[in-house]
């Protein structure tokens, strides 16, 4: 035999009386709204813990350090020119899109593994790197 919470308040209500068996159920509701409600308290904590970084910097750290990382860039450029021998024929404005190019993925890379960027801010963050390329990419067009 099933027992649904209509039979359960009818024993009750016959046992006690109707406002004894209004109170008791009243009671096992709060009980179980209190245990939902807990529930989606310690969800909504462990999903915070699970989506928190670390923010060892900041974007502003990160962008402030950009002539820094510019300079590492040349540098490396400059090494890699020493080592391959296609690279000394290279014009400077392509040796200027290597090293941009290059100082653009660090500064991103730093940004997603040492900062609290969210996934909203990434997009953000990667559309508007886009739309820097796209328009970039229009004014090239009109200098040919």
């Amino acid at each position: 035999m099933k027992i649904n919470r209509k039979h359960i308040r009818d024993i009750i209500s016959e046992a006690l009386g109707e406002q004894a068996a209004h109170r008791l159920l009243m009671a096992e509701s709060k009980s179980i709204i209190k245990r939902l409600a807990r529930r989606e308290v310690l969800t909504e904590c462990m999903n915070d813990l699970i989506t928190e970084k670390m923010i060892v910097a900041t974007v502003n750290d990160i962008t402030s350090f950009k002539p820094e990382i510019r300079n590492w860039a040349e540098v490396l450029i400059d090494e890699l020119e020493q080592r391959a021998e296609r690279m000394k024929d290279m014009s400077e404005k392509r040796r200027e899109s290597i090293i941009n190019s290059l100082v653009s993925v660090a500064v991103k890379d730093l940004i997603k593994t040492t900062g609290g960027m969210t996934s909203p801010s990434a997009a953000k963050f990667k559309r508007q790197e886009d739309e820097k390329k796209y328009q970039q990419m229009k004014r090239d067009r009109r200098r040919i």
